[in-house]
């Protein structure tokens, strides 16, 4: 039998290799995605499925693409409850936006002075 070639770039007109560049595009932009792991293992497969009929004249060619991401790295974040000043209510604070956890103190840039964790100014 006489050596068979295929052009895969010229399969379905050019949308195989489309397709191939769409998962190789998903897979840079995983890899440029600072809230992924650096080192992970990325991939893109490429599945090829062929049916001829039943004379054996004609093959039927179904192309797949597929690729294997990286996840997201999780995110860690507190949050302060805290009784207002008559000590009935809750008050739902979150750390990030002074920086501070449950009894640390503060410098607080705004007006220079150092602070509780509940914004009270210490003397």
């Amino acid at each position: 039998m006489d050596k068979l070639s295929l052009d895969i770039n010229r399969l379905a007109m050019g949308r195989v290799q489309q397709n191939l560049d769409h998962e190789f595009t998903k897979v840079i932009e995983n890899i440029l995605d600072g809230a992924t792991a650096p080192g992970a293992k990325r991939s893109v497969s490429l599945k090829i499925e062929f049916k001829p009929d039943a004379a054996r004249q004609e093959i039927q060619v179904n192309v797949s693409s597929s690729s294997s991401l990286a996840g997201r790295t999780d995110i860690e974040s507190f949050l302060k409850l805290k009784n207002d000043k008559s000590g009935t209510r809750r008050k739902i604070q979150i750390a990030e936006e002074n920086g501070q956890l449950v009894g640390q103190t503060f410098f607080d840039p705004i007006d220079s002075t150092l602070k509780n964790d509940d914004g009270t100014i210490i003397e």
